[in-house]
C-alpha cells in the first residue's frame, strides 16, 4: 500500500542529500531563471501561497527535463513594520496576537511548553524572522519544491541592506525619487506610512486613496463642509445632507470657521491643517437651517439624511439628486415621510418642490439619471444599500465616461464630465471656495499593529516618482516586450502603469536599508523589493568567499551587475580580487534576466508593476524580465479563505492530511490560471483514489513487464500499434499544452486520459504480451511527464522498476514519436465508432444478450458514387451527368436517395480513411466480439430487416439478432 508520507519525506531527504537542484552556470547548456515571490517571515504559508509556488515549481522542473540549467531560489522578505508590529504586541502582552503566534507555532512544535517559550522569545523581532523563515523552508520541502537553498537570504540581512543602498544610489542618480509632500497610507500609533506588507489583508485590498473635494458652503459665521468626489456635480446641488444624531463640530481650521463631523478633525489634522475646536453639536441643531450655495447666491436647506456617514470625510453631504442614486431616494424617502418632516420642523411644501436639476446630458437618457438607475436596480429605499451601491456605481461610470455638462454649468458647459472634474475642483480650490481631503478607498484599514489605517500627509516624505523623465514610457516598453500569462492581465498592468504617479518609499520605522543618502529613514517594505532576483546570483557566493558588507560598495554592484568599472582601480581598495569580482559578474551574466516570474493577480498593482519599474530604471534592457505568470486566488469550500472564517488551510498541514503529490496535482488540475481554485475536501478525497489507483495499477504493470523486452518489432496486433500511437500523441499534446503555460490540460492529457486509454488497453486487448510490450515502451516517458506534479511518486515508481537515478534529473527525450502511425489510428476509429453504434442500439433495445451482431459494408457502387460527390462537391448536375454514362448504375433504384443522402450529410467536407472495411472488420473481429460480448458476422446474407441497404461507405448497417 502506498504511504505518501513516508514515500514523499524519504525522496525529499534524497534531493535534499544529492543536491540535485543546485543549478551552477554552465556555457554548454541554455539556461532558465525562474522566480516566485519570496513570503514574508512572519506566519505560516497556506495554500494560497502553494498554488502559486508549485506553479512556478512545475515550470522548473519541466525546463530541467528539456535539458535546460534552472536556477528556481528562494529567499525570505522580513523589512517593514509587520514583524516590528508582532514584537511590540508580546513585548505589551497584547493576548489577540499571543493566541495567534501560539496557534501558529502549534503547526511545527507541539509541545506546549516549547510554544509558550517560542511565542514568548517573538519580543526580539530577529527570533520571529527566525523561526517562521525555518518553518517556512520546512514547508517548502515538505511540498516538493525544487529550490536552490545556497541563495537564501533574508530582506534583513546587512550585505542584503548594502546592495539596496546601491539600488537607491542610482534611483536618486536618475532623478527618480524625490522629496516632498504627498498623502500616504499611516499608522497614527507607529506614527509610520504603511503600505501593503504592513496592512492587516493588505495584499488583497484595494489600498488606493480618494481625493475628496471639500466644498465650502457659507453658513452662519464660517462654512458648512461638504465632501464630493464630484465637484462638477456642485451646479447641480438642491440640499445638504447632515447626519440628525451625528456629532459634529464648529472648529477654526487653518483661521477659517469650518462646520464639520467631530471624526473628521482626526483626519484633518494628520493632513496638515492647524484644528482648533470651538463648539460641538448635534448633527439635528441645523437640520432645517439653510447655508448659501458655493457663491452665496441661493440658500440650500440643510435636511436629514441617516446615510450619511460622519467618519468619511467631513461627514457632511452636498445633494445632486438627479445624478446620485442615494440623494435621489433620499430625497424621496423624506418627501414621503410626513412624521419626519414634522419631527425636524420642515416645511412640507417646500420639501415637496424640490426637483432634481439635471446638469450632465446622457445620450439616450430621457430621464434624470440617478432615477433610471435606481429604477434599474429596483431601489425602494435608503436601506437598499447593496442595490444603491451597484446602481451609484453603474450611474457615476456611465457619466463620467460619457456625460456632457449643459448649459446649468456656465463655463463649463460642453466640456466631458471627465475633464470637467478636474477642472471645477482645481477652479474652486484656487478661489478658495474648496479644499481637498483623503481618505482610503477601502473603508477599516487595519495596521498589523491593529490601529486604524487613514490618510496623512507628511513633511520631507522620500517619494518615488513613477512620472519622473522617461521611467513610464521605459517600463511600458519593457512591458510591451514581456509575455503576460494569461494574456487578459495585460490590461491590468497597463491600467496600473497609466495611473502610477508616486510612491512612499521610505519610512522613520521598521526592519530594513536604510535610505543610503538620508540614515533616518528606511527604504520601505515594497520599494526594496522589486530587484532582489538580481542578488541571488551572487548570494551564495558572497557568503562562500567571506565577503564582508563593507567590502560591498557601490563600485563592487556597478562592476558585477552593470559591467561597469576597471578592477585595477578598485579591487584593492575593497580587498576583492580581480578573480572573484569576475567570477560573481560572470555569475550575474549568465543568469540574468528573469526568465520566469510565476505569481498571483493580487500583485499586479504593487510587486509586479514595480519589478517592471525599478528593473528598466536600473539595468540595460537586456537584462529586462521576460514573462510573468499570474493565477487568481484559492478559495475554499466556495468561500474565500480568511482567518475570521476560520478556513485557512496551512501548507504544514498539507502532507500530513493529504500528501504533497496529491495537493500538487489536486491544485493544478483544479483551475486555470485565470480562474478561482476551489479547494473541496470531497474532490481531493476522490483525486486521492484515482492517484491511489494509478500507482497500485502502474507498479502491478511494472512487475508484470520486467521479464518483456521493449521491442516495437515483436508487437503482434494493428490495435496494439494503434494504441500505442495514439498514447505517444497524448504525451505530445501533454507537453505541447505546458508549453501554452495551460498546467489543468497537461494533468488532463498526461494523467487522466492517458490512464484511461492504458486501462481500457489492459482491459480488452486479447493478447497481453502486445500490453506488456507497450506499457514498457510508454512507461518510462509518462513517468517523466507526470513527475512534474507528482515527484516523489514517480521517483517510487521509477526506482520499482529497477532505475538507480533521479527521475528529477532525466532529460526528456521525443517520446518515441517514431512510433505514431496515424493510418492505423484511423483504423482504429473507424471500429470505435462501429462499437459506439452498436452500444447506441443496446441502450434503444436496453438489453445486453444478444445472439448475433451482423455487419454490412457498403457495396462497391457506393464508394464509386461517394468518390464521385466528393471531387464535384454539391454539383448534382455534374454528378448525374457523369452518373448516366453507367446505364447499369443509373437505373438503381437506390442510386438517388443516396446521393441525397450524401449531399445532405455534405461528406466533401469529411475527410473518409482510405481503408479496407470489410478486411479491417476481419481483422478485428476477435476485438470487436470482447467488446460487444456478442458473436460478430460480417457481411452475411442473413438480413431479415433489409438492414444492408442502409450501409453508406465507412458506416456499416446493423443488425442485432436478439
Amino acid at each position: 500500500m502506498y504511504n505518501p508520507q513516508q514515500t514523499e519525506k524519504k525522496w525529499q531527504d534524497r534531493w535534499e542529500q544529492e543536491r540535485i537542484f543546485e543549478a551552477n552556470p554552465d556555457p554548454n547548456k541554455n539556461k532558465l531563471f525562474i522566480t516566485s515571490p519570496y513570503p514574508y517571515a512572519s506566519g505560516p504559508l497556506h495554500i494560497g501561497h502553494g498554488r502559486s509556488f508549485i506553479n512556478g515549481d512545475i515550470f522548473a522542473r519541466y525546463y530541467r527535463a528539456k535539458g535546460y540549467n534552472v536556477l528556481y531560489p528562494m529567499a525570505f522578505h522580513i523589512t517593514g513594520t509587520p514583524v516590528l508590529a508582532i514584537s511590540s504586541s508580546i513585548g505589551r502582552k497584547d493576548q489577540l496576537t499571543k493566541e495567534r503566534m501560539k496557534e501558529y507555532v502549534s503547526l511545527h512544535t507541539k509541545d506546549r511548553q516549547e510554544v509558550e517559550q517560542i511565542v514568548e522569545s517573538f519580543i526580539e523581532p530577529w527570533n520571529v524572522v527566525n523561526y517562521f523563515s525555518k518553518t517556512m523552508k520546512i514547508d517548502f520541502k515538505s511540498i516538493g519544491m525544487s529550490l536552490d537553498w545556497r541563495r537564501e537570504f533574508t530582506t534583513g540581512d546587512i550585505i542584503y541592506n548594502k546592495f539596496i543602498e546601491w539600488q537607491y544610489f542610482h534611483l536618486k542618480e536618475r532623478g527618480y525619487i524625490e522629496k516632498g509632500e504627498y498623502p500616504i497610507l499611516f499608522c497614527s500609533q507607529d506614527k509610520n506610512a504603511v503600505g501593503e506588507d504592513d496592512i492587516s489583508r493588505g495584499d488583497e485590498l484595494d489600498l488606493s486613496i480618494n481625493e475628496y473635494i471639500c466644498i465650502k458652503f457659507p453658513f452662519e459665521d464660517g462654512f458648512l463642509v461638504a465632501s464630493t468626489l464630484r465637484p462638477e456635480t456642485i451646479y447641480g446641488v438642491t440640499n445638504i445632507w447632515i447626519k440628525p444624531d451625528g456629532k459634529y463640530i464648529k472648529a477654526s481650521v487653518n483661521n477659517e470657521i469650518w462646520y464639520i463631523s467631530e471624526e473628521a478633525t482626526f483626519l484633518l489634522e494628520n493632513q496638515g491643517k492647524n484644528v482648533k475646536i470651538l463648539d460641538n453639536f448635534s448633527g439635528k441643531e441645523i437640520v432645517g437651517k439653510r447655508a448659501a450655495d458655493v457663491y452665496g447666491i441661493k440658500e440650500i436647506p440643510i435636511l436629514p439624511g441617516d446615510f450619511v456617514e460622519t467618519a468619511t470625510a467631513t461627514g457632511v453631504v452636498y445633494s445632486v439628486p438627479a445624478h446620485a442614486p442615494y440623494d435621489y431616494i433620499a430625497l424621496i424617502d423624506l418627501q414621503k415621510d410626513k412624521e419626519l418632516m414634522k419631527r425636524y420642523n420642515l416645511n412640507e411644501r417646500q420639501i415637496e418642490l424640490i426637483y432634481p436639476i439635471k446638469i450632465i446630458d446622457l445620450k439616450g437618457f430621457k430621464d434624470f439619471p440617478a432615477k433610471i438607475f435606481c429604477d434599474k436596480f429596483e431601489v425602494d429605499s435608503q436601506k437598499d444599500t447593496e442595490k444603491l451601491d451597484l446602481a451609484t456605481s453603474e450611474n457615476y461610470k456611465d457619466e463620467y465616461y460619457n456625460g456632457v455638462l449643459n448649459d446649468k454649468c456656465g463655463k463649463y458647459q460642453g466640456m466631458k464630465v471627465s475633464d470637467a472634474a478636474k477642472q471645477v475642483s482645481y477652479d474652486l480650490i484656487e478661489e478658495n471656495r474648496a479644499d481637498k481631503l483623503y481618505i482610503p478607498v477601502t473603508k477599516n484599514l487595519k495596521c498589523r499593529c491593529g490601529t486604524d489605517v487613514i490618510v496623512s500627509i507628511l513633511k520631507d516624505q522620500w517619494f518615488l516618482n513613477f512620472q519622473a523623465g522617461d521611467w513610464k514610457k521605459q517600463a511600458i516598453k519593457c512591458l510591451n516586450k514581456m509575455k503576460i500569462v494569461p494574456k487578459k492581465y495585460r490590461l491590468n498592468f497597463e491600467n496600473i502603469f497609466n495611473w502610477l504617479e508616486k510612491r512612499p518609499c521610505a519610512r522613520l520605522r521598521g526592519i530594513g536599508t536604510k535610505l543610503p543618502f538620508n540614515k533616518e529613514w528606511i527604504i520601505e517594505s515594497l520599494s526594496d523589493s522589486t530587484i532582489y532576483m538580481a542578488f541571488y546570483t551572487i548570494s551564495y557566493k558572497i557568503k562562500d568567499y567571506q565577503i564582508k558588507p563593507e567590502q560591498l560598495t557601490p563600485e563592487f554592484f556597478d562592476y558585477v551587475f552593470l559591467e561597469k568599472g576597471d578592477t585595477s582601480k578598485f579591487s584593492n581598495k575593497i580587498n576583492i580580487s580581480k578573480e572573484i569580482l569576475n567570477e560573481l559578474r560572470n555569475e550575474f551574466l549568465y543568469w540574468y534576466p528573469v526568465d520566469h516570474r510565476h505569481t498571483a493577480i493580487m500583485h499586479i498593482s504593487n510587486h509586479l508593476s514595480f519589478y517592471i519599474f525599478h528593473h528598466v530604471a536600473i539595468f540595460p534592457e537586456k537584462n529586462w524580465p521576460k514573462l510573468i505568470s499570474l493565477i487568481e486566488p484559492v478559495i475554499i469550500e466556495g468561500q474565500k479563505m480568511g482567518k475570521s472564517k476560520g478556513n485557512v488551510i496551512s501548507l504544514a498541514n498539507i502532507q500530513k492530511n493529504y500528501g504533497a503529490d496529491l495537493f500538487r496535482f489536486y491544485i493544478s488540475h483544479n483551475a486555470d490560471f485565470s480562474a478561482y481554485m476551489d479547494f473541496r475536501k470531497k474532490e481531493i478525497e476522490t483525486v486521492r483514489n484515482h492517484i491511489l489507483k494509478f500507482f497500485e495499477f502502474f507498479s502491478d504493470k511494472v512487475n508484470q513487464s520486467r521479464e518483456q523486452k521493449a521491442k516495437y518489432e515483436n508487437i503482434k496486433s494493428n490495435y496494439s500499434k494503434a494504441i500505442l500511437s495514439k498514447i505517444i500523441k497524448k504525451f505530445v499534446e501533454a507537453e505541447a499544452t505546458l508549453k501554452e503555460f495551460n498546467i489543468r490540460r497537461y494533468l488532463q492529457t498526461s494523467f487522466y486520459e492517458t490512464f484511461n486509454l492504458i486501462q481500457e488497453f489492459s482491459r480488452d486487448t486479447d493478447n497481453i504480451n502486445d500490453f506488456l510490450i507497450i506499457f514498457k515502451l510508454i512507461y518510462p516517458d509518462w513517468l517523466k511527464i507526470l513527475s512534474l506534479t507528482m515527484p516523489h511518486l514517480c521517483e517510487e515508481l521509477w526506482e520499482i522498476a529497477g532505475n538507480e537515478s533521479f527521475i528529477s534529473t532525466q532529460v526528456w527525450g521525443d517520446f518515441n514519436k517514431q512510433y505514431i502511425n496515424n493510418k492505423l489510428e484511423l483504423e482504429f476509429e473507424y471500429i470505435s465508432n462501429v462499437i459506439e453504434d452498436v452500444f447506441n442500439i443496446k441502450k434503444v433495445l436496453k438489453s445486453e444478450k444478444f445472439n448475433e451482431i451482423h455487419l454490412y459494408t457498403a457495396p462497391k457502387w457506393k464508394y464509386r458514387v461517394s468518390d464521385l460527390i466528393i471531387s464535384k462537391k454539391d454539383n448534382f448536375a455534374e454528378i448525374m451527368s457523369d452518373l448516366k454514362k453507367d446505364i447499369e448504375l443509373i437505373s438503381n433504384k437506390d442510386l438517388i436517395p443516396f446521393i441525397k443522402t450524401q449531399l445532405k450529410e455534405r461528406i466533401w467536407e469529411k475527410k473518409l480513411p482510405q481503408i479496407d472495411e470489410i478486411k479491417l472488420l476481419e481483422h478485428y473481429k476477435s476485438y470487436l466480439e470482447k467488446r460487444v460480448k456478442s458473436v460478430v458476422v460480417i457481411n452475411s446474407d442473413f438480413d431479415p430487416k433489409h438492414r444492408a441497404i442502409r450501409a453508406k461507405p465507412f458506416k456499416p448497417a446493423l443488425y442485432i439478432d436478439v
